[in-house]
């Protein structure tokens, strides 16, 4: 098949369709490697220190949100910190974008130097709001990437945490403000607000000599022409790291980007940082990166902006169902591009020509990358350590730029499972993997469900393969992802014989996999109505 794109030449080129599948394991594999796992680790499990019995959840999204609730469920003392105003995570809309990245990103964010904050103390203090208090206050309390007329491309029965469903007659699709009430509800339906500390920014976590965690966090709010800022120290028996991936932009070096954008600072953003189409009218913009984000955002720039480029690296169509579905979405009058070569001339020299992989050039007014997330984690500190340094540091929390990577089920530290990461799988997932997250945390620190010994924790970590490609969703890798921890946890909750605890159940039926795909279709006319009705309103201003 050949596929025809718009823009560049060079671009068009023949597909392959009978490219060999990726494999798949079968239901029946997971359900036997998750038992023997499960049997195993019953057997010979890791033995805590300590009785877990207090825990910090940082975040208040969808993942921190249903960590905080099953915590409780399981009798366990939480307490939850959120650096915005209210609950929801990356659909918690600011307007006020977050501050400009580093271009291109760094490797590891610096450290923050902190001020000293002694245990059972609060220190208070109050500053003039003036612009460089507001740019720190922004820097604490960074917008997400959910912009103006953001509108959710995931239908609501997918869009839902374990035990709360959707009002009846809610639409598939829904905005931003429709997403983050949602959230809003499940923590006021569950009593989590008591246990929430908004405002509050997580600034260090650092291990005791007796094993419990030490969380020193930031609370500041503007209270007249003052920001107020609180900061203290708690202390926990374990954390559950719940921020989420969607934190730190991701602006990937090319030749001559760093020259370029101090030249024209004004120039480069990154999505996180989009608010309104309007903000580019008129202008020539390129938008870099293929997934979700980039497509949308071009869609919300169409007509609005002169001209909008997208430049990719890779194919047009992709193996993946669902994100060749989105990229149908792309308007015909997009001009396609490859990967950028460089922000240099064909001389090499930095002049505002941008190069790309074919040898064309554009001169543009503005630079938009849709290009992804890192998980920098600057609280962790010293804990903290990139992949490429791991063999300098002992017990240290192992990052490759994007999530933490020496973890078992891409959640527990394995040198210490009392520090959770939730949120940050490999792969492409939907809201309710959080939930099926959620219940491993909460019934691993209560007792009832056991890991298995850090040497097999570790050996499974650097031996077992998925068990279906990362880079894509469908709801049956959806469902074998999920039955991995439905096997384990059931089984243990059967040999603990615990009574009065919920069996879990797979939520991926196959009745969601057959509206799986029409689902995103209806997506592609509703978002094609909502954002003409965008486009209008964005002209409308001067």
């Amino acid at each position: 098949m050949t596929v025809a794109l718009n823009g560049s030449d060079n671009l068009k080129e023949s597909i392959p369709t009978n490219a060999s599948p990726r494999h798949v394991a079968t239901m029946e594999e997971v359900v036997e490697q998750s038992l023997k796992v499960a049997n195993e680790a019953f057997e010979d499990p890791h033995v805590f220190s300590r009785p877990i019995r207090r825990a910090a959840v940082v975040g208040a999204g969808p993942a921190g949100l249903a960590t905080a609730k099953k915590l409780r469920d399981r009798g366990i003392e939480v307490r939850v910190f959120e650096t915005q105003a209210e609950v929801g995570g990356v659909w918690f809309y600011n307007k006020t974008p977050s501050v400009k990245p580093s271009v291109p990103s760094d490797k590891l964010a610096p450290i923050e130097a902190l001020p000293d904050v002694p245990d059972n103390e609060v220190v208070e203090e109050e500053v003039v709001l003036a612009p460089e208090t507001e740019r720190w206050f922004a820097q604490e309390h960074p917008g997400s990437g959910c912009y103006e007329d953001l509108h959710c491309n995931t239908a609501t029965p997918i869009l839902q945490l374990e035990d709360f469903p959707w009002p009846e007659g809610t639409p598939l699709f829904v905005p931003h403000t429709g997403v983050c009430n949602y959230f809003k509800s499940f923590a006021e339906h569950f009593g989590l607000y008591p246990f929430i500390e908004l405002n509050t920014a997580v600034k260090q976590i650092s291990k005791k000599s007796d094993g419990s965690w030490s969380v020193m966090v930031a609370k500041s709010e503007k209270v007249g022409d003052k920001i107020r800022i609180k900061r203290w120290r708690e202390t926990f028996d374990a954390v559950a790291v719940a921020a989420g991936s969607f934190q730190d932009p991701f602006i990937p070096d090319v030749k001559g980007l760093k020259e370029y954008d101090t030249l024209w600072p004004e120039r480069v953003s990154h999505s996180k940082q989009f608010r309104h189409p309007r903000d580019f009218k008129g202008k020539n913009v390129l938008v870099v990166g293929g997934h979700v984000s980039a497509v949308d955002i071009v869609r919300h720039l169409q007509g609005v902006a002169e001209n909008v480029y997208l430049s990719f690296r890779g194919p047009f169509e992709l193996e993946s169902e669902i994100l060749n579905a989105f990229r149908s979405a792309i308007p015909k009058d997009i001009v396609l591009k490859p990967a950028i070569q460089g922000f240099v001339n064909q001389d090499g020299k930095v002049d505002g020509t941008v190069t790309f992989e074919d040898g064309t050039t554009l001169d543009v007014d503005r630079v938009i990358y849709c290009t992804g997330y890192m998980a920098n984690l600057p609280f962790l500190g010293n804990l903290r350590v990139h992949m490429d340094e791991r063999d300098q540091a002992k017990d240290g929390v192992v990052v490759d730029g994007k999530r933490p990577i020496e973890t078992y089920h891409e959640i527990f530290h394995i040198d210490d499972p009392t520090l959770a990461f939730l949120g940050f799988p490999s792969h492409v997932t939907l809201v309710r993997f959080f939930s099926y997250q959620a219940n491993a945390v909460a019934r691993v620190w209560e007792g009832t469900a056991r890991l298995p010994s850090q040497s097999k924790m570790r050996n499974l970590m650097e031996n077992s393969k998925p068990s279906c490609p990362i880079d894509d969703l469908t709801v049956h890798f959806e469902s074998l992802r999920a039955q991995a921890f439905i096997t384990w946890l059931n089984r243990h909750a059967e040999l603990c014989n615990v009574s009065g605890l919920k069996e879990l159940t797979n939520y991926y039926g196959p009745e969601l996999a057959e509206r799986w795909v029409p689902m995103f279709e209806e997506w592609i006319k509703f978002s094609e109505a909502t954002i003409a009705k965008t486009r209008e309103k964005e002209l409308r201003y001067a």
